[in-house]
């Protein structure tokens, strides 16, 4: 018995050994590099099915530049099996990242089913044994006093009066305590997330939530992993904090992109290239290019245009100019920055004079 499993455990490293890295593409934006995180998820010290080790090295393979592992502090179903003593979560997928090009950030999951089924993570903290045997205000004051930040994971997963803006949300905000709620969580979007993002002034979150082995989910399952476009100065877990709190951040989801107004445009203008257009006798013709992995959805009124993530399309357009240039106005689908609103954007078309 032994024998085999040793086989079975060669048998995985010489698979693993020697695949290729992916490449998650964004553009960066004017000012600030777009990093792509992902900030909940669980190994076998809480509920998840994984190592930490094997979480490290899922996200680098993935492509992630920064990652959190937030087992829970509550419900910690496995602990007939393995300690969980929540410090060792750090420790080993420290070491597992070594010398790769990953921030490690220590995180911990709140898990609480009273007054509500309600569950916090807490970033940048040194020490979650600190937050047990502790309700929610008394671990977001820890959370503080570690020079932590709050996230409300999954508002609406037990229901949407689970996501309301109840009193004890109430005075975490007031308190300064509440800093982002996640707007997607897997393959779920969250609306009263959007909602508490974009009325309170709360960080825009995307995040995975994955308990078994993300081979299992990715690719054999169509989509990608949910995670958050963090754009910060620099690579760095400290410029990562500075941007959430600026709520500079963007929830990726179910080819779709939730975040601030500013940021989704940003984001549009630096991934679009447009070709110029040739004029016809029925309009204008020109190639659209979009150089990220989220495809564009765009529609002026029964007209609209698929662009393939990291991919081009020929336009066609009624619109008939001999010289300069002309704006089309476009409403950008998968684009939202508030519940049921989605971004207005421009694409501005130059002629090319050489086939006017």
């Amino acid at each position: 018995m032994l024998k085999r499993l040793f086989a079975i455990v060669l048998l995985l490293g010489s698979v693993c050994y020697g695949l290729d890295r992916q490449k998650i593409n964004f553009p960066d934006i004017e000012g600030y590099k777009t990093l792509k995180c992902d900030f909940h998820m669980h190994t076998v010290i809480s509920d998840g099915q994984v190592s930490p080790q094997v979480r490290v090295n899922e996200a680098w393979l993935e492509g992630l530049d920064a990652i959190s592992i937030t087992d829970h502090i509550e419900y910690q179903p496995n602990k007939v099996y393995v300690s969980t003593e929540l410090n060792r979560v750090y420790d080993m997928a420290k070491k597992a990242v070594g010398k790769k090009d990953l921030i490690l950030i220590e995180g911990a999951e709140m898990t609480h089913n009273k007054p509500k089924p309600w569950h916090f993570n807490c970033l940048f903290i040194n020490d979650p044994e600190k937050f047990r045997d502790k309700n929610i205000l008394e671990q977001a004051q820890e959370c503080k006093k570690q020079g932590g930040l709050l996230i409300w994971n999954h508002p609406s997963w037990k229901g949407p009066e689970n996501g309301q803006w109840d009193k004890p949300i109430q005075q975490l905000y007031e308190l300064g305590l509440l800093h982002a709620i996640e707007a997607a969580n897997g393959r779920h979007i969250q609306p009263d997330g959007v909602e508490w993002a974009h009325t309170k002034g709360l960080a825009w979150m995307g995040c995975s939530d994955i308990h078994s082995p993300s081979g299992w989910i990715y690719p054999q399952v169509p989509g990608h992993r949910t995670i958050s476009l963090i754009l910060a100065k620099e690579k760095t877990a400290e410029s990562i904090k500075e941007a959430m709190l600026a709520r500079r951040t963007i929830a990726w989801a179910n080819d779709m992109l939730l975040g601030p107004e500013k940021h989704l445009r940003e984001m549009f203008n630096a991934a679009v290239k447009v070709g110029k257009a040739k004029s016809t006798d029925k309009g204008l013709t020109f190639e659209l290019t979009n150089n990220c992995d989220v495809p564009l959805k765009l529609k002026h009124g029964d007209n609209i245009i698929d662009v393939p993530a990291n991919g081009k399309v020929t336009v066609k357009t009624d619109k008939k100019a001999t010289a300069g240039k002309i704006e089309l106005q476009y409403k950008l689908t998968n684009f939202i920055y508030a519940p049921e609103k989605s971004l207005d954007v421009k694409v501005v078309v130059e002629l090319d004079k050489a086939k006017a």
